[in-house]
């Protein structure tokens, strides 16, 4: 649950941070019913809690799975940008050199 938290504080007002947020809060309730289940001897707060484990595994697996994609997409994004930047600069030049030689007189 606190690494929940801490997941809300990299993220802004987007949806997804008002989903962990919620799920956080979705934890500590758990919390406190597999609490009080243990207490009272009643097993389902147990199963709760395990879906809600189990729940948070998934949550969590996605989020880190779409923080590596978006890692590999912007790399890529940033190496086809500064290919194509290059390839600009070297079609200026080319460009700049023709004109040089196609000038009247000598250089």
């Amino acid at each position: 649950c606190v690494l929940l938290m801490f997941l809300n504080l990299f993220k802004g007002s987007t949806s997804r941070g008002l989903w962990t947020n919620r799920l956080c809060k979705l934890n500590v309730i758990v919390i406190g019913i597999n609490l009080l289940s243990t207490k009272y001897g009643i097993p389902l707060g147990c199963y709760l809690a395990i879906f809600i484990s189990g729940l948070d595994v998934i949550v969590c697996s996605l989020y880190g799975l779409q923080a590596v994609s978006s890692l590999i997409l912007d790399s890529v994004k940033t190496i086809i940008s500064a290919f194509l930047s290059l390839l600009i600069a070297a079609l200026a030049a080319l460009y700049g050199q023709a004109l040089l030689e196609s000038m009247p007189g000598s250089w």
